[in-house]
């Protein structure tokens, strides 16, 4: 069994397996070695590497390998552009958007740059994506044949933008199925859709961020096959597609709204025609139930035993609200957040901490009131992930 998602592997199938390997991405080697092996133009890779050591929040990301990828991509991008470098997984998949955007468009880039221009052109396309996107994670559905494609409105011009590919797998005879690049590339244009499509209910957008399991009942069922024929999506249909996805995909694209609600790309989405209205009642709706999660985290901590600091094990679904307050770049929301967290040791052991994680744990665990323990043991941190810590060592009495 070869996956890139272990969550995914039950604990029924885990019976059958003898030894079990777990891939934990490049090593800051591993990069290097990929991009030199992608770039053999003189200078192009020792600029690049160049950039990623000087941006430490670049830098974490890449020991993900779509995120190298990504580097790798949009190189002329990341080295030719004033806006400053990528801090956070939306800042990232916004520029390979862009990157797919401009290599779509006959003007150059220096006519328009990376501005709203790009997106507001092929805004029906991306809203297109979203939807189909948003339909086949609530579906569990990766691989989308011809008639799930047309009913989707997805016709060969939004194809031509090339997030969908042919499909690894064809069954001989049929009509080859196409699917996302990658499954983060579904879940971002999911929160694309969610982001900006008038007929999306901001009060849907609470399912992303609660604790839920898939809707098993006859309306989650038939709703999700009602959302491509509607000429609208009413909050049953999506509410119910957000119920029956996967648990690990809606935190993916919770924490992608997030970011694309953020200050910096609220204003963005604003000026593609989106209601600056609309996006801000989204915002509230995504600050509100951020904020309710973490406080429902909190008081589940049991007391103290006596003679003994207070203690959180992390649950499942922490890691990623934190990852969600840092896509949104908030520091007034971040310092709320924690602002009630009196615990004297924080064990995050066996909860998939990378480098990309730990910079959001230290952009809101820096607010903490009180000096806490961090315990990171059999995680991936790294020499990249201390890094990223620096910034909240003034609050841990330990590490």
């Amino acid at each position: 069994v070869l996956t890139s998602r272990p969550s995914a592997v039950s604990a029924s199938l885990r019976k059958h397996v003898r030894t079990e390997l777990s891939l934990k991405g490049f090593s800051e080697e591993g990069i290097e070695l990929y991009l030199r092996k992608r770039h053999r133009e003189p200078g192009v890779a020792d600029r690049l590497l160049c950039l990623l050591r000087a941006t430490s929040a670049l830098h974490g990301l890449c020991h993900l390998p779509v995120f190298s990828w990504m580097v790798s991509k949009c190189h002329e991008e990341l080295l030719l552009q004033g806006r400053g470098s990528p801090k956070t997984t939306t800042d990232m998949y916004l520029l390979i958007l862009w990157h797919f955007l401009l290599h779509a468009s006959p003007l150059p880039l220096a006519t328009h740059g990376l501005g709203p221009s790009l997106i507001q052109g092929r805004l029906p396309t991306l809203l297109h994506l979203g939807r189909l996107a948003l339909w086949g994670l609530g579906t569990c559905c990766y691989v989308f044949s011809a008639k799930q494609l047309q009913a989707a409105h997805v016709d060969s011009e939004d194809l031509s933008l090339g997030f969908l590919v042919l499909a690894k797998r064809v069954v001989p005879g049929s009509t080859a199925p196409l699917e996302f690049l990658h499954i983060t590339f579904q879940c971002f244009f999911a929160a694309f859709y969610l982001a900006l499509s008038a007929d999306t209910p901001p009060s849907s957008l609470r399912h992303l961020f609660q604790d839920h399991r898939p809707e098993s009942s006859p309306l989650a069922r038939v709703l999700p096959k009602l959302f491509l024929r509607g000429s609208r999506c009413r909050e049953g249909s999506v509410a119910a597609l957000l119920q029956g996805a996967e648990p690990h995909n809606l935190q993916i694209t919770g924490a992608f709204l997030a970011g694309l609600l953020s200050q910096e790309h609220r204003s963005l989405l604003a000026e593609c025609q989106a209601s600056e209205t609309a996006l801000l009642r989204r915002w509230d709706c995504v600050r509100r139930c951020l904020t309710r999660s973490l406080r429902e985290h909190f008081r589940s901590i049991p007391p103290a035993l006596p003679g003994e600091a207070k203690s959180m094990h992390a649950l499942p679904g922490f890691l990623w609200l934190i990852r969600s307050l840092y896509e949104m770049q908030e520091e007034r929301l971040a310092r709320e957040a924690v602002c009630r967290l009196n615990v004297g040791h924080l064990k995050l052991t066996f909860c998939g901490v990378g480098p990309a994680e730990c910079a959001a744990l230290a952009f809101v665990l820096r607010h903490l009131r009180r000096p806490v323990a961090l315990q990171l043991d059999h995680n991936s941190v790294g020499d990249i992930g201390v890094e990223q810590l620096l910034p909240c060592l003034g609050v841990c009495k330990a590490l």
